[in-house]
């Protein structure tokens, strides 16, 4: 798919993942005031996963990649009773930014994935996966 293609694309569904992830990131910060438990994070997963087909239907394979590991990253976040919360502090900080670089992407700058890799280590981290390299953003 053309860079064209995929900005166009990206410019029609931004709104809605933008959106999607700022109702994540809204449940996170819920529960990290302790105004709920893990029920206000209940809907976080379904909302990245949506985030991940919209990235995937546009052909953002190093967004989409970085999604899994949002993903996953909560998903271990969430494996006790109460998430833990610099775990979902440092998600929400990687929905940030992946909600900048999408934006950017969508108002014509380059797609270069690599620049979500400083997230993405931490992602990975989080998510207990130890060999996360700037490759795994291109394959």
């Amino acid at each position: 798919m053309s860079g064209d293609n995929r900005t166009s694309l990206l410019m029609l569904v931004r709104p809605q993942i933008d959106a999607t992830l700022g109702q994540a990131q809204d449940a996170m910060a819920k529960h990290v005031a302790q105004v709920a438990g893990n029920s206000a994070l209940g809907a976080c997963p379904l909302q990245l996963h949506q985030v991940y087909g919209a990235l995937r239907m546009v052909r953002l394979d190093g967004a989409t990649r970085y999604c899994t590991e949002l993903e996953a990253a909560l998903r271990n976040a969430m494996r006790s009773a109460a998430a833990d919360k610099a775990e979902i502090q440092s998600i929400s900080r990687a929905i940030t930014a992946l909600r900048e670089f999408v934006s950017d992407v969508a108002g014509g700058g380059a797609y270069v994935p690599v620049r979500l890799f400083p997230a993405y280590r931490e992602l990975a981290r989080v998510s207990g996966n130890e060999s996360a390299t700037e490759k795994d953003l291109f394959f």
